[in-house]
């Protein structure tokens, strides 16, 4: 599963905001709100795994699991998902 993820990393764009948890200072900080704006490829498909945010965007028609699945966690904290499936 970290392997995959550190695949991702050019992906990466972010940190979710948590109450104790604190991001450095090079990485912007999403909140939900924010993260659940980012649901459709043309303006960006982000998730987050590990309170890590990912753009999925450029990732999108190349998803092995197809874009469906990732349309479906587009937006929202997808560490579950993540998690059984991998």
């Amino acid at each position: 599963m970290k392997r995959l993820l550190r695949q991702l990393g050019p992906y990466k764009c972010g940190f979710l905001r948590q109450a104790r948890a604190t991001a450095p200072q090079q990485q912007r900080v999403f909140t939900m709100r924010e993260l659940g704006r980012h649901v459709f490829p043309e303006i960006g498909l982000y998730c987050a795994v590990d309170g890590v945010v990912y753009d999925l965007t450029r990732y999108y028609h190349s998803h092995p699991g197809g874009t469906e699945l990732l349309r479906q966690h587009a937006g929202r904290d997808a560490t579950g998902a993540f998690q059984d499936a991998h």
